[in-house]
């Protein structure tokens, strides 16, 4: 299985066809900080994949949780880590678990975390556990196993990895291994798939044999997830039957209970078979010999959109001397898949369209294999549907990355020093989030719009990374390297914002309270600004203000109504950052997006360590709403802060900030629904002084549904107010209510 000579370069081709296809817990005393050991890659170039040995995700505390596979450190144990949404290390233990020999995954379900081992099979023996899936809860409290048994397994997880997705309570898991010898006396590699009831740990179902639907020879990696639909959907890159990288989807959700639900596979060589599938997509297979153990190519990640579904992939394009590793994507739109029905035969192709993202050429004469771009497997890292980031290695020590839609359009290339792992990278708190270990220390990347940026695990420093694209800015006052560059192209190719002419953007100009406004009500309720035609006489920004007004985008903020309406106009007055993260979190409403709605122990007021200024907000005006407000929006990643770790809210926004902030929350909301509008009535307090009558303040407050308030009067230095609560019952409309305030 030796890689043959550099100069061979194979053609990648795509098959889209149907199928898918007690212990105790030991845990040590808290670490003192990260561990260092070992940095496993995703490359595969030289023949096939390997388990993971890194992994990433997201815990319900708000923070992160680091694992790692035991093994790779004199402990040999299961590494469990701790961090703040600021990577700050909290606490490390280790587990000890009772475990079969052969490392196969981990993998962070919904409400249970698993561990997947094996153990090779020499004797061939049915008798013999050859699986064993453990479950444990969220803190780490065994709660029990699957084991699967003979399963035609000689050795398990050989020349792949394991991929695991979950929906209603069943886990698949997608894997591969030797099976045993055949009529020839070898022992052929196959993919192997194992279904798991999450409840009682029940094995549902094993296909593990040469001939079951779904399988795929000499499989080199193995991915699956699960859709929006609730399909299961795979990816296998496979040496032989098919020599291809093949997609398939089990559209019954992962449940196969009737024989007519059967999933098979789609034979490329004769008629469609039965089964509910996608179609084939017949490209040309890979050249060379089935069964040669070399393509010429990594399968890197999958993803679906709003629109489709997309895998990306390296791959040697052509036999041409000199010939590296190219990025590439293939994406599939919905619309165009064709599904074939069970029991009907036939069947119509469906296909990919194909991209090469990179083109990296080299001259032999002088090219150094140490240095010059070769690029390697990529990663995809969905931030919604709405699409997300490819990340792979160019060169030592580089990284580069771009973006892709929810139509498979990819963006800017970027490349920035940092390093990458088999961690597969996720999104949080509204970055792009992975870790590797670099020069003996755990570094945590960070990436987003403004660039990547490497965090030391032990001693929270960061170093943000120079990032060069490859296509040129539209504005002659933002900069290539610009680090909101592509949240302002984002903003502009929308129509959310405009240039201010003569070829500029004016990135670091004021944006006002109308502008702001116009914005985010063109980005998140553009339809219903159409709909506001009664503008005779009216400023520009009427449609946009009165569409805030109606979905109460303005209830914790300083705008003022207008046309008609007794407040003071501020349309035209700088909004600072306090008031911009007021609108965006009651914008966040509107689409049901809540902390407490996903953790109802969150609290704003205390989850707020990532504010260095939080304790500066002001307290005696109506800024004390803001204490809430802004942490919900870091809590999201909306916000992130200043290079200081401050807020600074009462700094006024700049356009290149308002454009990564709705970069951010379009990339959130993208795939949800709109709630109806807020019928409940608003309230505003008017603070006047007693002697002199005149408005000192006033304040918004919302009705509970049936119309009630009760709430303190707000604390105005100097006064005090003559009332000690204020409780009432507003009508079906907006009302006012007057307070009295007499001077100290």
């Amino acid at each position: 299985m030796k890689k043959p000579p550099r100069v061979l370069s194979l053609v990648l081709a795509l098959v889209l066809s149907v199928s898918l296809c007690a212990p105790a817990l030991a845990s040590g005393s808290s670490d003192a900080g990260p561990s260092i050991s070992h940095n496993p890659s995703h490359e595969y170039s030289s023949y096939w994949a390997a388990t993971t040995k890194f992994f990433l995700y997201a815990n319900a505390k708000g923070g992160l949780t680091r694992v790692e596979a035991p093994g790779y450190d004199t402990t040999n144990q299961l590494r469990v880590e701790e961090y703040d949404r600021s990577f700050r290390f909290l606490s490390g233990k280790y587990i000890t678990y009772d475990g079969l020999p052969v490392w196969g995954g981990f993998y962070a379900g919904e409400n249970y975390n698993f561990i997947i081992t094996g153990q090779n099979n020499p004797n061939e023996s049915d008798s013999v556990e050859v699986i064993r899936v453990l479950k444990y809860s969220k803190d780490w409290q065994y709660l029990g196993k699957a084991s699967v048994y003979g399963a035609n397994t000689y050795k398990p997880f050989d020349a792949g990895t394991v991929s695991c997705a979950e929906s209603n309570g069943i886990l698949h898991i997608l894997t591969c291994h030797e099976m045993y010898k055949s009529s020839d006396g070898k022992n052929h590699q196959a993919s192997m798939q194992i279904t798991i009831r999450e409840s009682d740990m029940t094995v549902t179902e094993t296909n593990c044999d040469g001939g079951f639907i779904g399988r795929v020879s000499h499989s080199f990696n193995q991915l699956i997830m699960v859709d929006s639909q609730g399909n299961f959907i795979t990816a296998n890159h496979g040496d032989a039957y098919p020599r291809a990288i093949e997609m398939e989807m089990l559209v019954d959700g992962g449940r196969r209970e009737r024989p007519n639900t059967d999933i098979r596979e789609a034979d490329i060589r004769k008629d469609w078979n039965d089964g509910d599938r996608f179609g084939d997509v017949l490209t040309p297979e890979f050249p060379g010999k089935t069964g040669f153990n070399y393509t010429g190519a990594m399968l890197g990640g999958m993803a679906e959109t709003t629109n489709g579904y997309l895998l990306a992939y390296t791959q040697e394009p052509s036999a041409a001397l000199g010939d590296l590793y190219q990025v590439k994507l293939a994406y599939i739109a919905k619309k165009d898949i064709k599904l074939t029905v069970a029991g009907t035969g036939g069947g119509e192709l469906s296909y990919f369209q194909v991209r090469q993202i990179t083109n990296a050429k080299a001259d032999l004469m002088n090219w150094d294999p140490n240095t010059d771009p070769d690029q390697g497997n990529p990663f995809v890292v969905p931030t919604s549907l709405s699409g997300g980031y490819i990340i792979w290695k160019s060169a030592r020590g580089e990284i580069s990355w771009t973006t892709y839609d929810a139509s498979g359009q990819t963006g800017t290339i970027r490349t920035g020093s940092g390093k990458l792992s088999d961690c597969q990278p996720i999104y949080f708190n509204g970055k792009v989030v992975w870790y590797a270990n670099r020069s003996d220390k755990l570094i945590f990347y960070t990436l987003d719009a403004s660039g990547l940026t490497a965090i030391d695990a032990a001693s929270g420093a960061s170093t943000p990374s120079t990032s060069t694209p490859s296509t040129p800015s539209p504005f002659k006052d933002v900069a290539d390297n610009h680090w909101a560059l592509d949240y302002i192209r984002t903003c502009v190719e929308k129509g959310i914002v405009n240039g201010v002419g003569d070829g500029r953007f004016d990135p670091d100009g004021t944006v006002s309270y109308a502008q702001f406004v116009a914005m985010i009500t063109r980005a998140f309720f553009n339809d219903e600004v159409q709909k506001v035609t009664d503008t005779t006489g009216k400023p520009w920004y009427y449609p946009n203000m009165q569409t805030a007004f109606s979905y109460k985008l303005d209830l914790f903020s300083n705008i003022r109504k207008y046309g008609g309406w007794p407040e003071v106009v501020v349309a035209d007055t700088p909004i600072n950052r306090y008031d911009m993260a007021a609108i965006a979190r009651q914008t966040l409403l509107r689409y049901g997006t809540n902390p407490s709605n996903e953790n109802p122990t969150y609290n704003p007021y205390e989850n707020n360590s990532s504010i260095k200024d939080y304790d500066q907000f002001p307290q005696s005006n109506w800024y004390q709403l803001y204490r809430a407000e802004v942490p919900v929006c870091y809590y999201y990643g909306i916000l992130t802060g200043m290079e200081d770790g401050c807020f600074h809210g009462e700094e006024n926004m700049t356009r290149a900030q308002a454009c990564v902030v709705l970069v951010r929350m379009m990339n959130l909301l993208s795939d949800k629904t709109r709630q109806a509008k807020q019928e409940n009535p608003v309230v505003t307090i008017e603070c006047r002084d007693r002697q002199t009558n005149q408005v000192l303040r006033y304040y918004r407050h919302l009705c509970n549904s049936d119309s009630t308030y009760l709430f303190p009067p707000t604390v105005i230095d100097g006064y005090t107010p003559e009332e000690t609560r204020i409780e009432g019952t507003a009508s079906s409309a907006d009302s006012t209510v007057v307070v009295y305030y007499t001077p100290n």
